[in-house]
């Protein structure tokens, strides 16, 4: 079997998130998964479908489509007339997060529920009640990611780096939506919304896709916390109203032009009930070199955006 043409730490992140990887024809590889049939095809292969559009009635989730260069004005043109998702591979990496994720699927047929990915153990199920704590007592994610996944993605970006295994306090918070509430807010459904205890923005996890554990490996040192449980909770909410939020669009002419202005409109506070903290630990690589300092996910396999420039040696 023909190597697959993409790096071992974004193979793993793929087959562990259930996609089938097979390699195809002038160093293209395609990722699919039976599941959501979520599809991602990578390299000339992705070009040269650039030019076929979606048939009239398919899925509008189709193929995300990546080049492995920066994408021309003239293609992105032509992708936007196909109707076609086409990405630079620095907007993959940007979007991978939301790739890998699962994404939700109408309950009819019930094929589709049956084909279901099955929640890993200790981590809590959705829908459910809310409860007053998700966890009696801090828990740790389980990493993906190794050192020397940590140490390849290093090497080829920063000179004479160091890697650092640092624990990131989180804030982890269950939500749901009122009943009837907008286009993709699911009314009753359990959701979860985590906010690092560091600047940083909130992030919205699918609870397939991530695994608790009640310890990990002494090497993993922890950051302090930056943040108040308050203010995390406060964030949460503010976070949550804004993307689930209606989408208006206004339209006006101005010398024979169409401009057209999208906002989100916050949802009221009655229409999201968001219950209490329970604390976790996120495991992240904080990879340093003479030329710069990258915050990895060890999860994920993202680059994080977190702001960890006040962090003291003395942790890791």
């Amino acid at each position: 079997m023909q190597d697959l043409p993409l790096p071992p730490w974004l193979e793993r992140l793929f087959r562990e998130a259930g996609f089938e990887l097979e390699t195809l024809h002038g160093h293209s590889w395609r990722a699919y998964r039976e599941v959501d049939g979520r599809e991602v095809v990578y390299g000339p292969e992705a070009e040269r479908r650039l030019p076929h559009p979606r048939p009239s009635g398919a899925e509008a989730d189709g193929p995300y489509l990546v080049l492995a260069h920066d994408v021309p004005v003239h293609l992105r043109a032509e992708a936007a007339r196909t109707g076609q998702r086409l990405l630079s591979p620095g907007e993959f990496i940007a979007r991978l997060g939301s790739i890998l994720e699962v994404r939700s699927l109408p309950p009819s047929p019930p094929a589709a529920i049956d084909r279901a990915l099955p929640l890993p153990a200790l981590f809590p199920a959705a829908p459910s009640a809310l409860p007053p704590l998700l966890f009696e007592r801090e828990r740790y994610l389980r990493p993906r990611l190794g050192t020397e996944d940590a140490e390849e993605f290093a090497s080829s970006r920063l000179s004479a780096y160091r890697v650092r295994h640092l624990l990131v306090p989180f804030a982890l918070f269950p939500y749901r939506l009122s009943p009837g509430t907008g286009a993709g807010a699911e009314g009753g459904s359990s959701r979860l919304v985590a906010v690092p205890l560091v600047a940083g923005d909130p992030q919205f996890w699918a609870g397939h896709d991530r695994e608790v554990l009640f310890e990990l490996s002494p090497r993993w040192k922890r950051h302090p916390e930056r943040r108040s449980l308050d203010e995390a909770r406060s964030s949460a909410f503010a976070a949550v109203r804004a993307r689930h939020g209606p989408v208006e669009d206004r339209s006006e002419r101005r010398g024979g032009v169409l401009l057209i202005d999208r906002q989100v409109r916050p949802l009221r506070e009655s229409d999201v009930e968001l219950g209490d903290g329970s604390p976790l630990w996120v495991p992240h690589f904080l990879l340093e070199g003479h030329n710069g300092r990258v915050i990895l996910d060890a999860v994920t396999g993202i680059p994080s955006t977190l702001d960890l420039e006040d962090f003291d040696p003395a942790y890791g």
